[in-house]
């Protein structure tokens, strides 16, 4: 097979490309492609992978030393939004970490689809992976119930489930509502 008459067409969605071969014309020819192949960049992340990178990356820039914790949360345009809980005097003013990310998220009036909340004693301590509180759950029902959020596990691995998996029996069930 003669190889010298054929065009490359590569269009990209992030790190992933896609490549259509075609002898036919000098443009991407979807209908009648002769090779299509997915190549993976070595670079490739997965959406949940990037968010605990994202944030691992910003507590051990704002944390150097000591305590560290913060929450992130990706929207559909693929903004990742990271907030920290607010240090305050008196604990009953206290917030989640979550809360600042997902007030930015109604501010661009963008729907959150993943979040994930990652803390560590000290800066030699293992980084934990939290489960979004109840009320945090509350929050994130928002978007409606297959928003992911990262869960704490015995392995302290990376693991996500929907908010209608973390709460099958939710409320809104008696409103004529399933998340």
């Amino acid at each position: 097979m003669d190889l010298s008459g054929i065009v490359i067409s590569r269009g990209s969605a992030k790190d992933i490309f896609c490549y259509c071969i075609s002898a036919r014309s000098n443009r991407l020819d979807t209908e009648n492609p002769v090779i299509i192949a997915l190549v993976f960049s070595e670079n490739y992340m997965n959406i949940e992978d990037e968010l605990y990178q994202s944030v691992v990356g910003f507590i051990e820039s704002r944390y150097p030393i000591g305590w560290g914790g913060a929450a992130a949360v990706r929207t559909e345009s693929g903004k990742i939004l990271i907030s920290v809980a607010p240090e305050t005097k008196n604990d009953a003013l206290a917030l989640c970490m979550e809360v600042g990310a997902l007030l930015e998220a109604h501010k661009l009036n963008e729907a959150v689809t993943h979040s994930i909340c990652v803390c560590r004693e000290d800066e030699h301590s293992e980084l934990m992976i939290l489960s979004p509180c109840g009320v945090c759950q509350e929050r994130l029902v928002h978007w409606g119930g297959k928003v992911k959020a990262a869960v704490s596990s015995a392995e302290n691995t990376l693991v996500f489930k929907t908010i209608r998996e973390l709460m099958p029996y939710h409320w809104s069930i008696v409103n004529g509502e399933q998340l």
